[in-house]
């Protein structure tokens, strides 16, 4: 199996970090997001740690040319047998207040595009003996996120795609794995409150996760102690869980504290 990762969402935060991980470990990648600046500054950063690295502008909320995104990165880079499927949006968002066109864009992002991206990727993953596929879901798709429904909504449909492609996938030596961060230090969780009850991880800790799923062929792998133990919390004991995570989202989520 070769070393060619291709990355979405990579130009910042949790794809980022990824992204550095991986130059360190002497892969090519091809990074991919909409924010061409910051694109190509984590382009020259992991050619400095001597990675092979080239960046391709695409905006993943219009599915319908996902699919003429992913042809033509396929035409270019061939062989890649690492798929790390990070792009991801939340509008932290009551569902009340929220806009039917913002939970459309949502899952547009962080469901349809992963889904459009494997679907295209398996039979050049079969034709080349196997690979890797990692989605970055979310911890909100195992517990309660009030606030913020419609992310937890799209993010658990892709673990729950992951789990299941897994299976399907294994005989054709495919490793399906799924990361489930907690809440981490990014731009996209910047608006929030962190405070020492509501810890935040660091990006490097999931782009390590992301490896131990490749490494180890986990299905699914959840970032520190914390939040394994809320996971397992959560099956044997549902409604204290549900009122922790109500407090703790009010704290977290200004939408909530009005």
């Amino acid at each position: 199996m070769n070393k060619k990762m291709l990355i979405t969402g990579a130009s910042r935060g949790i794809g980022k970090a990824i992204a550095l991980h991986f130059a360190k470990k002497g892969y090519e990648l091809i990074l991919v997001s909409r924010s061409e600046d910051d694109l190509k500054s984590v382009t020259l950063e992991c050619k400095r740690l001597g990675a092979k690295t080239y960046y391709v502008l695409a905006d993943l909320s219009n599915v319908l040319k996902v699919k003429e995104v992913i042809d033509d990165i396929q035409k270019t880079f061939p062989n890649i047998s690492n798929l790390i499927l990070n792009a991801g949006i939340s509008t932290s968002l009551t569902f009340e207040d929220n806009s039917l066109e913002n939970i459309q864009n949502e899952l547009n992002i962080n469901y349809l595009a992963p889904v459009t991206i494997i679907k295209e990727y398996i039979p050049a993953l079969k034709t080349i003996g196997g690979g890797n596929i990692i989605c970055i879901s979310s911890f909100s798709a195992l517990v309660p996120f009030p606030g913020n429904s419609s992310y937890a909504a799209s993010k658990s449909a892709l673990y729950s795609l992951c789990t299941s492609l897994k299976i399907e996938l294994e005989p054709y030596n495919i490793h399906v794995g799924c990361v489930l961060p907690g809440s981490t230090k990014t731009d996209m969780t910047k608006q929030f409150h962190e405070t020492p009850f509501v810890p935040f991880d660091d990006p490097s800790e999931i782009a390590q996760c992301v490896e131990d799923s490749i490494q180890k062929k986990e299905a699914v792998v959840i970032p520190g102690i914390l939040y394994n133990a809320a996971a397992l919390t959560y099956k044997l004991f549902p409604k204290p869980v549900d009122f922790l995570m109500t407090l703790a989202a009010k704290i977290v989520l200004p939408t909530l504290k009005k």
